[in-house]
This record gives C-alpha cells, structure tokens and sequence, in this order.
C-alpha cells in the first residue's frame, strides 16, 4: 500500500466576483432636455436693410434664457448662411443681455440679396441684407 495524496484542497479562488462595473452614468443628454438653457432673441438691430459691399456692419440682438438652467451657448451672426462672427454668451434663466457684433466685413460679398440674422444651438432671428 502508497500513501499517495490525493490534492491539497486548494481551489485557487481570490474571492472576487468581478462584478464592479456601475454601467455608466447615464448622461447621454440625448432623452433628457429639460433643465437646458434655451436662448430666445428679440430686437435684432438693423433688420431689413441695404449696404454697399465693404461696409462695415454693427448688429445688435437682444438675447433672453428662457430656460430652466443657465448656461453658455454660442451665438452665430450669419449671412446667406456663412457666420461671420460668433462669441460665447452665458445667461442665467430669465436673465437677459445684449450682444453686440461688430465690424462685420463685407468684402466679399456679391451683390445680392441675403437672410442675415442671429442664431444659437435651438433659435434664431433673421432679417434681409441687401448689397
């Protein structure tokens, strides 16, 4: 007869059950729009008018957070579509401010007849700009 063993009984296991993930947290911002910023504009400045090509333009627009939560966003001045100049703007719901663009160049501009206007992420106002 051997006395031959048969194993230690050691089963090699560290006790972790390696199940820490948390899954994410959910931010996606695609299913939940509430609380976000939303700026509404009022009283773009000039609206309807006619310049000579390689004046310089000043616009004005009155901008307004009509949201829930304040936030920056940014707001484009655009011509026939193409921005012409942008800047960041941060509003706390129901406050309200004035940005200004100026020195607009005109340049390059045809002869032509162009929507012009103000715009962010989910508004705009837009007026016509003759050259």
């Amino acid at each position: 007869g051997g006395g031959s063993s048969d194993g230690d009984g050691s089963d090699s296991g560290d006790g972790s059950d390696g199940d820490e993930s948390d899954g994410g947290d959910g931010s996606s911002g695609v299913d939940s729009d509430t609380g976000a910023p939303s700026f509404a504009f009022s009283e773009l400045d000039p609206q309807d008018i006619t310049i000579s090509a390689g004046d310089a333009l000043t616009v004005t627009a009155t901008i307004e957070n009509v949201g829930a939560t304040e936030g920056t966003q940014s707001v484009e001045y655009r011509i026939g579509g193409a921005v012409m100049a942008n800047q960041s703007v941060r509003l706390a719901p129901g406050e309200t401010t004035t940005v200004e663009f100026t020195d607009i160049e005109t340049l390059n501009l045809e002869t032509d007849e162009y929507t012009h206007g103000v715009c962010t992420e989910n508004n705009s106002q837009t007026a016509t700009l003759t050259i």
